[in-house]
């Protein structure tokens, strides 16, 4: 009897032991999974083969912008999208706002629509005159110039750039019929111009002069060349006047003719 008891007492020890010994290596287990996933997203997040590039964070900001200026939280912008036939789901648009999640073209082309605004506001800054835009990593554009480009008036200035081949191929052709009147090249030229004259007067507020030695010297270096320098560029109020008068002349000749035409 007593033997009974003892074996029974031990077997009943043992298998305590042995629940409580696998119950702990359970635990252990866990606590490795926990650290091995844990290093496994720090290790993602520094190895990240396809970070945003200055595109894609000025695409995430204006996003974000826009939305708080329509009011629209997450999920109704969410519905609205699914409106549209390109859902993204509000956890996919707060990640798109952090930079973590990429729009794609569909993307893009689906929140210009539902946030009222065409995909060129979400792709480029506003920026104010005379602000510098990255559009790549190793190239910086003055952001007048970069519209100037989004909007197809005229070419970004690289070198080897063609404004005449850029103008045929930045729009469909019917939508360039009445871009090649004089006139219509006329009215860019004014504004182009104005621009440049915008920028120039820009550029002097946020470069205030320095005094040396008694001689007014612009931080930029240009000193008494800057009138020249704007001139030469198209930035100065006479070339605006004259592209003003090219202007009037061209459209009182349209005018005319379409009254002939009458």
């Amino acid at each position: 009897m007593n033997i009974e008891v003892i074996v029974t007492a031990n077997t009943l020890h043992s298998g305590t032991g042995w629940r409580q010994e696998a119950t702990r290596d359970k635990q252990q287990r866990l606590r490795r999974n926990r650290n091995d996933a844990s290093l496994g997203a720090v290790t993602d997040e520094k190895k990240q083969k396809n970070p945003l590039g200055p595109t894609g964070q000025v695409v995430r900001q204006n996003v974000e912008q826009l939305r708080s200026a329509r009011g629209l939280d997450y999920k109704k912008l969410s519905a609205l999208l699914g409106e549209y036939g390109r859902p993204i789901p509000p956890l996919g648009l707060s990640r798109i706002e952090k930079g973590t999640r990429r729009v794609d073209a569909d993307d893009l082309t689906a929140l210009a629509v539902v946030l009222g605004v065409n995909p060129n506001r979400l792709l480029f800054p506003v920026g104010e005159l005379p602000d510098d835009v990255a559009l790549t990593p190793e190239l910086t554009v003055p952001v007048g110039e970069v519209w100037a480009w989004a909007l197809a008036q005229r070419a970004l200035p690289l070198p080897g750039s063609d404004d005449e081949d850029f103008e045929l191929n930045a729009v469909p052709r019917w939508l360039r019929r009445g871009s090649d009147h004089t006139a219509s090249r006329a009215a860019v030229d004014v504004l182009r111009r104005v621009q440049q004259l915008v920028q120039a007067r820009e550029a002097e507020v946020a470069e205030p002069a320095e005094f040396e030695g008694g001689v007014r010297t612009a931080r930029h270096g240009e000193g008494s060349d800057a009138p020249r320098a704007r001139a030469a560029s198209g930035g100065d109020p006479d070339s605006v006047r004259r592209s003003v008068r090219r202007l009037r002349a061209e459209v009182a000749d349209l005018i005319g003719d379409d009254d002939a035409g009458r």
